[in-house]
């Protein structure tokens, strides 16, 4: 398993994840400390529509697939408490404690996304039941230019200054701890990799306004920063949950109050930069 994280540069448990879920498709498994292919991986003109037809027919006759087709009509729309209570009935052969059901019911809630039988609406998830058999994958959220606070602004702020140095390897700012502030400036288009080494897009010396300027375009901020004017004491889950609805993205409670929390605190260092 640790050769699979290396390779793919992601933690041990990601890559436990996602064996898990390969395993659970039919497409690996695993031989003592091994995990094997399951399905012909020789060449392929379409190796990748090949594993997303596999996944898409295991989604579309999984029992959880099934019982949702049976207790919702379609475009109507269950709340996150009926999606669990119907994985919980679908599968009442499992004795799983009640976190690892919802771990697995908002997993699965992604996948059924993926294939249109579900999508995020304002209240929970809309059954479409749309395009079975065609999987459509989709790239990580960092990936997709989304900016979602990762990290702290005195992290993003102390990584531009290093830059402003010098460019750094991205393996020796990962040992600094600002793995994440790499990602989000980034993703704000304040630095770019190349060849394994990060970069400043821009070397002048008001970066710290090039950052409030590029934070405050983004969608995510400018959603936050409106949530918490009208409402100061609005709770970091339920900016999470009211953020993750406008941009149509399913995330645990956990990841609600992560993410509603990191960027309120962007909205106030940018009031606070903004005003200074």
């Amino acid at each position: 398993m640790g050769t699979l994280s290396a390779s793919l540069s992601i933690s041990t448990k990601s890559a436990m994840n996602i064996v898990r879920d390969l395993q659970m498709f039919g497409l690996a498994e695993r031989r003592g400390d091994r995990i094997f292919a399951t399905f012909d991986s020789g060449p392929q003109k379409d190796m990748a529509g090949t594993i997303s037809r596999v996944i898409a027919s295991a989604l579309n006759n999984h029992v959880f697939t099934i019982a949702l087709r049976r207790s919702l009509s379609k475009e109507s729309v269950a709340t996150e408490a009926e999606l669990l209570r119907l994985f919980d009935q679908a599968l009442t052969y499992t004795s799983l404690r009640d976190d690892t059901k919802r771990m697995y019911a908002l997993r699965l809630t992604k996948y059924l996304s993926a294939i249109h039988f579900l999508e995020r609406a304002a209240n929970g998830w809309r059954l479409i039941d749309g395009a079975p058999g065609q999987l459509i994958l989709m790239p990580r959220v960092r990936g997709t230019g989304v900016f979602l606070g990762d990290a702290p602004p005195e992290k993003v702020d102390e990584l531009i200054q290093i830059l402003l140095k010098s460019p750094m390897l991205r393996r020796d700012l990962d040992r600094l701890h600002l793995r994440n502030a790499v990602a989000c400036a980034i993703v704000l288009g304040l630095a770019v990799t190349q060849h394994g080494t990060v970069f400043l897009k821009n070397d002048s010396k008001d970066l710290q306004i090039s950052l409030a300027e590029a934070v405050n375009n983004t969608q995510s901020f400018r959603i936050v920063r409106e949530l918490v004017r009208d409402a100061p004491g609005l709770s970091g889950t339920e900016i999470g949950k009211r953020l993750s609805v406008e941009l149509k993205l399913i995330w645990s409670n956990a990841t609600y109050l992560r993410r509603g929390n990191a960027l309120r605190r962007w909205v106030q260092w940018h009031e606070n930069f903004s005003s200074g």
